[in-house]
């Protein structure tokens, strides 16, 4: 009975004294929990001063470095798509002139900062057509090139179409044959003709590069050149 009552004592005090402590380590784990809860709310409030700077910074080196390739990119795409035009511009006036059994030609002119371009029969004075606002290919209209395109007069492969009052003419007699006057045979030029007629482009910031449009015979074959060495080439 004595041991009984001995062991009940023993299990009271020992129930007595562990409580606290599993009290306080309650209260540990719920601070640390709570703590752990700030932290992470803490981190979630976004990046700090130092980390936006340096992040401001990778930007800035990037784009420094990415942008002269993107902007050399964007402005060989303007140069080609001139060259495109230009392309164009000739096979028009060359199918207008077979189509409709007459000359026509097509006119380049340096307009301000501009390169304009239009097609027309041979009898139609160039100065005397209006300048469209919008890009087309419609005739008897001037249309304008890509922003800081040159007619190019200086490299071996310049242009070496015949000028008149400050604008270059292709044309082309009622066979579709490229010829000095507008009533003139396919044969009857070949002195003036030469090995080809040619108009070649460049772009103000691009440096070197060129890119033309070639009528490489008398019959009028019409080709592209990509570069001054190509655009020079005899064909």
């Amino acid at each position: 009975m004595k041991n009984s009552t001995l062991l009940k004592l023993w299990q009271r005090s020992l129930a007595a004294t562990s409580k606290p402590h599993l009290q306080q380590l309650s209260g540990l784990s719920s601070q640390s929990r709570i703590g752990l809860g700030k932290n992470h709310q803490q981190h979630d409030t976004g990046f700090t001063l130092i980390e936006l700077l340096i992040l401001l910074l990778i930007v800035g080196i990037l784009s420094s470095i990415a942008a002269p390739g993107w902007l050399a990119f964007i402005n060989n795409q303007r140069l080609r798509t001139s060259q495109s035009r230009v392309y164009g511009a000739l096979q028009l006036a060359q199918s207008n002139a077979k189509r409709d059994k007459v000359a026509w030609q097509a006119s380049f002119r340096i307009q301000g900062n501009l390169v304009q371009w239009a097609i027309h029969p041979a009898t139609v004075p160039p100065a005397t057509l209006p300048v469209s606002t919008s890009p087309s290919s419609a005739p008897n209209v001037w249309y304008s090139l890509e922003d800081k395109i040159a007619i190019d007069i200086t490299s071996t492969a310049s242009t070496n179409l015949d000028s008149v009052n400050g604008t270059y003419i292709a044309r082309f007699n009622r066979q579709g044959c490229i010829v000095e006057n507008a009533d003139d045979e396919c044969t009857d030029g070949a002195t003036w003709f030469g090995s080809k007629k040619l108009i070649t482009l460049r772009h103000d910031d691009l440096g070197a590069a060129r890119k033309c449009a070639v009528v490489t015979t008398l019959l009028g074959a019409i080709k592209t050149g990509d570069d001054e060495a190509s655009c020079a080439l005899n064909p």
